[in-house]
């Protein structure tokens, strides 16, 4: 998990977009490593992206993960992005194909597998991609 979040923290830094990572996981997560991986590397992945398209403004990518309450694990993602983000049916369209995303997707299989919530919510040039799962 830390591999990951290093990886896209240097890619980031290297590409001058803006990073600020706040991802506090304590040791007793009941989240499985490999599904705060998936989740953390899907959503760093398509946050990066965006920013990569990005022709104008600042670029940037917020993230903060910790325990909230007693046993709710909270990720939330901000980037920036300045492109047209497309939905059919409900679900995002890839930019990079013409089909449904492959990382929302992923992101949501593993809030299901928590019985978790995702949302995802974009506005004034911010995506944001919040994940709240169950940590008992």
């Amino acid at each position: 998990c830390n591999a990951i979040i290093q990886y896209y923290y240097n890619l980031a830094l290297a590409k001058n977009i803006k990073v600020d990572l706040q991802i506090e996981l304590p040791e007793n997560l009941k989240v499985a490593e490999e599904d705060i991986s998936i989740l953390l590397g899907n959503i760093l992945e398509n946050a990066l992206e965006a920013c990569e398209r990005q022709t104008h403004g600042e670029k940037f990518i917020f993230a903060k993960a910790a325990i909230i309450g007693n046993d709710m694990l909270a990720l939330t993602v901000k980037n920036s992005f300045d492109h047209e983000i497309n939905k059919q049916e409900g679900n995002f369209i890839s930019s990079k194909r013409d089909a449904k995303g492959i990382g929302t997707n992923s992101i949501q299989s593993v809030a299901e597998r928590y019985d978790g919530i995702v949302k995802f919510s974009h506005a004034n040039g911010v995506f944001e991609t919040s994940v709240l799962l169950p940590n008992s």
